[in-house]
């Protein structure tokens, strides 16, 4: 059973925030029949980074794996990378964490669709190499510019207990998926799901996700960590549009376990870039 949702009562659910599965499905049309990985490349970077006093061997090696995903990016399609970044700070202002910076904007016209573990060493005393390998798929495409989602959430901070609501808006007719990112990077499907399996979107009306028909059978109600309820948390929501449909069975059948944003970008690299659209809004949550 998919770990999004628990039962509270009958037909009512609770959806718990970190742990959660993801689908790469099969989308119907001829034209997306297959994912174009032909012009795929494996590529190799070798970066360094100078260590600043003020901060963790940790902290580095992850700002240098960022800064080696962008340039692997780079070598395959000649532009430069503009990483999309989503922070999100807590209301004091620190612990601000980036869920969404290995997902390149659809500007780029380029993914990251497989990678080796990186590899770190010291060269002097202050200074931290990587050396990392990945698996570039080119985008040859380019976006609908008529084509467009935007969802809005019903406030960005809740505390435990707190039900989530979601308002999706497109610009024309799609179906819509939507996903979570935790913030160590897993990947799961919140919408469509077993109690709402219909995803089509007229593009003159908002979706509200659950409406007041569906709150009967469905609450998004936000728990704790399991593994540490005392903690606050966040996560961001992903919600791609697309001019096809995807089939909730399809995508029941291809469920992954525990996915991560690797297999998000393999996801999108089936889909014709021309064909979907994307939006996404985070929030926290806090103990009682």
């Amino acid at each position: 059973m998919n770990r999004f949702f628990t039962p509270i009562k009958k037909y009512s659910y609770i959806l718990i925030g970190l742990t959660f599965l993801i689908a790469t499905f099969f989308l119907p049309n001829p034209a997306n029949a297959q994912s174009d990985f032909s012009k795929s490349q494996r590529v190799t970077v070798i970066d360094s980074m100078e260590v600043p006093a003020n901060l963790s061997r940790m902290q580095v090696e992850d700002d240098l794996l960022k800064q080696a995903r962008k340039r692997a990016v780079e070598q395959v399609t000649g532009v430069r990378v503009n990483v999309a970044n989503v922070s999100i700070a807590t209301e004091s202002g620190n612990d601000v964490f980036e869920s969404y910076q290995e997902l390149v904007r659809n500007s780029v016209s380029g993914r990251i669709i497989q990678e080796s573990e990186p590899k770190f060493s010291w060269g002097s005393s202050q200074v931290l190499y990587i050396h990392y390998s990945a698996t570039v798929a080119k985008e040859t495409e380019s976006r609908d510019q008529y084509f467009d989602v935007e969802m809005e959430i019903n406030k960005p901070v809740f505390t435990v207990g707190g039900e989530m609501q979601l308002t999706v808006e497109l610009s024309k007719d799609a179906y819509i998926t939507i996903f979570s990112i935790t913030e160590g990077g897993k990947v799961s499907v919140l919408f469509p799901n077993a109690y709402m399996t219909e995803n089509f979107v007229d593009g003159s009306t908002q979706r509200i996700i659950p409406n007041d028909k569906e709150k009967d059978k469905l609450s998004f109600t936000l728990q704790s960590q399991s593994d540490n309820p005392k903690s606050k948390y966040a996560e961001l929501l992903l919600c791609i549009a697309t001019k096809e449909k995807v089939s909730y069975d399809k995508l029941q059948t291809d469920m992954k376990y525990n996915s991560n944003w690797l297999e998000l970008n393999r996801w999108l690299m089936k889909i014709p870039r021309d064909h979907w659209a994307q939006s996404y809004v985070s929030y926290q949550v806090f103990p009682k």
